[in-house]
């Protein structure tokens, strides 16, 4: 297999993941941003920007070998065969197409592409970006461009299926790569079988580009909408006297649903599922599938909805949260990194505070970020990070389990217990705990879709 000449434009979770994959299969890799100190870290650390399981290994391996880092995109573009699009697609939050993603960093890329690139080249969709995106680029560049260089573009949409935690894993070991291109577009997918070479025939997936495009958005909207499908569930549980836990459990048996993504909780967070789901909700609607778009819409909400209900639900069961001291166990949006980008943690949080409770939070990785997250917000004078679960629990009147770190999963209730005021609460947010333990340990549990049970010590007035 030849080495490609790869240029990475945008170094978040895909960019800086795809780069260092890229180069562990064997091809030459830039990875450019336009923020320097960024772009340092990535060449001197570590520490690196990103926290990111096995990330770190390869970033060493490779670098300065076959992985290199730097801010000269326009040089870096000249020297590529293929230039991927890794910056970031935010949701646009105001004006025309609200709701769908906000192109402004997409479009920069492709004019620069336009005004640097060298003979035929790949222009890669990694980002996840709207239908239609293609040929959004295609006018750029080749409308932008010398003359002599137009019409040597090719546009390819090979989206990513990364879940951060376990994203180098996924990468290294997909279970298909997506690969759309223009049906005549022969030079863009042997180009891209070269690229891929090592990894199985059978899970290469060559499509028309606007499948490729919409089918990253419609397996987000898939995943997402199992978990709420989930939650919802869950709500009928705590009302009927139902275990959602075992509801799960005879669901997922069924092979042709399948146990991944049952998991009842806060709900989901991260920003691929919500910003992918209002962006496919709008695509909908400018499509006048009203009904579509309503049903997502729905799910949309719920998700967001559990967040309140949860913290009603422990209002309720204190009484009040004005000066109770509350145990946060998690920050980010799930484990293993320290994304924080629309995690539950943050509103719930955020609501706890604002009804007069002192909150502690810990997480291992994204501990660091609580502070400047509620700086200037209401009720941030009531927020503090600790280092450990243990400062968090000492004379806590409740433990609030929000990110299922191993090291959360694994408490002993008996010293929980010996740490806590009385009466106290465990809410468990992830639904990882054993109810019986932590009654049997004195303190009441509240699990979402499991109900309330209380401890032995503790009577209704």
């Amino acid at each position: 297999m030849a080495s490609k000449r790869i240029c990475i434009v945008g170094t978040g979770y895909v960019g800086s993941v795809t780069g260092a994959v890229l180069a562990e299969l064997g091809h030459h890799v830039t990875c450019v941003d336009s923020n320097p100190e960024k772009i340092k870290l990535f060449a001197q650390g570590p520490p690196f920007p990103i926290s990111e399981p096995g990330l770190p290994d390869l970033i060493l391996k490779h670098r300065g070998k076959r992985l290199f880092f730097s801010a000269d995109l326009s040089g870096a573009i000249a020297d590529a065969e293929a230039i991927f699009v890794c910056v970031s697609t935010p949701t646009k939050t105001s004006g025309i197409a609200t709701g769908s993603f906000d192109m402004v960093y997409v479009d920069a890329v492709a004019r620069s592409i336009a005004e640097h690139a060298r003979g035929d080249v790949i222009i890669v969709e990694k980002s996840t970006v709207p239908l239609k995106t293609a040929e959004r680029i295609e006018e750029i560049v080749n409308g932008t461009a010398p003359a002599h260089q137009r019409g040597k573009f090719h546009i390819v949409s090979n989206p990513e299926f990364l879940a951060e935690g376990s994203a180098v894993r996924d990468a290294l070991k997909p279970d298909r790569v997506l690969i759309g291109t223009r049906p005549a577009d022969e030079f863009a997918r042997t180009f891209m079988n070269e690229l891929y070479a090592a990894f199985p025939q059978e899970i290469i997936l060559h499509t028309r580009l606007w499948s490729s495009e919409l089918a990253k958005l419609a397996n987000n909207a898939f995943l997402s909408t199992k978990i709420t499908q989930t939650n919802a569930i869950a709500a009928l549980c705590d009302r009927s006297g139902a275990d959602v836990t075992e509801v799960s459990r005879a669901v997922g048996m069924d092979g042709r649903i399948g146990n991944k993504f049952l998991g009842a909780g806060v709900g989901w967070g991260g920003s691929c599922f919500g910003k992918d789901l209002r962006a496919l909700i709008y695509l909908l609607r400018h499509f006048n599938l009203e009904h579509e778009a309503n049903f997502y819409q729905a799910a949309h909400d719920l998700n967001y909805l559990l967040r309140e209900r949860f913290v009603r639900t422990m209002h309720d069961s204190l009484y009040s949260l004005a000066n109770k001291t509350i145990a946060v166990l998690g920050f980010a949006f799930k484990p293993l990194t320290d994304d924080i980008r629309d995690a539950p943690a943050i509103d719930i949080i955020g609501m706890l505070a604002a009804e007069g409770a002192r909150v502690r939070v810990v997480d291992p990785e994204a501990g660091m970020k609580v502070k400047e997250t509620f700086a200037g917000k209401p009720g941030a004078t009531n927020i503090v990070t600790v280092p450990s679960a243990t400062v968090a629990l000492t004379g806590a009147d409740a433990l609030v389990l929000l990110t299922e770190w191993d090291e959360f999963r694994r408490l002993d209730f008996t010293i929980v217990a010996s740490l806590m005021n009385r009466p106290a609460w465990v809410f468990d947010g992830r639904n990882v705990y054993d109810p019986a333990a932590v009654v049997r340990a004195g303190l009441s549990y509240y699990g979402v879709g499991r109900g309330v049970l209380r401890s032995s010590t503790f009577h209704e007035p």
